[in-house]
């Protein structure tokens, strides 16, 4: 091998070895911090290109306050209810009315679903006593009333027929007397139409009240016609009364005072004996007759209607129960004043 050869073999070995040194140097490089922006180093060549590495700003981190506890807030707590305890009730008396209304069915109803000679007996033991007891208050009931003649039926009007028609005819007396004596007081309005057949009707019977009684009686025609039959021939058309006054059917009929009053006696056909009654009490009402006087008109012997009123006023100081509940004792005594009254 001749010596150029050589030579050039230690060549190539040294830069080999340099070559590989650099190599080592350059990767190296590539990852360990550098000063100096890349190409200020120009010997890292250039076909490396790497960007720019903007400097990093350090931020502040805002201090952290301290957490505050909450305040505690109150809250109202609700007494603790306790649990209800039902009150116990008493039974009812043995043998009481109360006692039987609870228990009788009960007897009867064991009775029948086991119909033992024992059950059967106990349930008849207790309906006898049941009987017994309201035998009991009936006949004190018949007692009571025999002998105390305001709760006798009897005297304020009597049960027998023969009698009952002797109170109603005085009755009729009166009220007929009563009646008279209104009719230079009052008339009668009669509000028709000639179509009607109820008008018609109710025509015949004011036909007769102004006959048998002595009432006048205007009739007042809604469609400017007599009645058939010439029932009222003599009549007056209708120029606003019945709007007026409200008229709201046919045939119709009201009470008229001698100053102008108007009250109804009632729509529709109202019979003889009911027109006198409410005569009557319309009458009453509008202080054309007495209370006295109403009172004899009506079939009752006693017609004494006002002790309750009499009562009440006695009771108020008078102490109750809750129920308003009066001893019998204490409720008799101021009756008896009130009947006295």
């Amino acid at each position: 091998m001749s010596r150029r050869y050589k030579s050039s073999s230690a060549r190539a070995s040294v830069c080999a070895i340099l070559l590989l040194l650099g190599a080592s140097n350059i990767a190296t490089a590539g990852y360990s911090p550098r000063d100096g922006r890349f190409y200020e180093r120009s010997e890292e060549g250039w076909f490396f290109y790497e960007p720019e590495l903007k400097p990093q700003v350090e931020t502040e981190t805002p201090s952290k306050q301290p957490e505050v506890a909450p305040e505690p807030v109150e809250t109202l707590k609700l007494p603790e209810q306790q649990p209800e305890v039902a009150a116990a009730v008493a039974p009812p008396a043995a043998l009481s009315i109360k006692w039987f209304r609870e228990n009788v069915n009960k007897y009867r109803d064991r009775a029948i679903d086991n119909p033992t000679p024992e059950n059967v007996s106990a349930f008849l033991y207790v309906q006898k006593m049941a009987i017994d007891k309201s035998h009991k208050f009936a006949n004190t009931w018949e007692k009571v009333v025999l002998s105390t003649p305001d709760l006798d039926a009897n005297s304020r009007r009597p049960l027998s027929s023969g009698a009952g028609f002797a109170v109603d005819a005085e009755a009729k007396t009166n009220q007929e007397k009563i009646l008279a004596s209104l009719t230079d007081k009052v008339g009668i309005w009669f509000f028709y139409s000639s179509e009607s057949p109820y008008a018609l009707r109710q025509g015949k019977i004011l036909a007769a009240v102004e006959k048998g009684m002595g009432f006048k009686v205007l009739p007042i025609s809604m469609d400017n016609a007599p009645l058939p039959g010439d029932v009222f021939p003599s009549y007056v058309s209708d120029s606003g009364q019945a709007s007026v006054i409200g008229v709201r059917q046919v045939p119709s009929t009201y009470m008229v005072t001698k100053d102008g009053v108007i009250k109804p006696l009632g729509e529709g056909v109202i019979a003889y004996r009911d027109l006198q009654d409410r005569l009557m009490v319309v009458a009453q009402i509008n202080g054309l007759i007495s209370d006295e006087q109403y009172a004899s008109a009506q079939p009752l012997l006693n017609g004494d209607m006002e002790l309750a009123d009499r009562l009440s006023s006695l009771l108020e100081a008078e102490p109750t129960d809750e129920s308003g509940f009066i001893e019998p004792n204490a409720l008799l005594e101021h009756i008896d004043r009130a009947s006295k009254q």
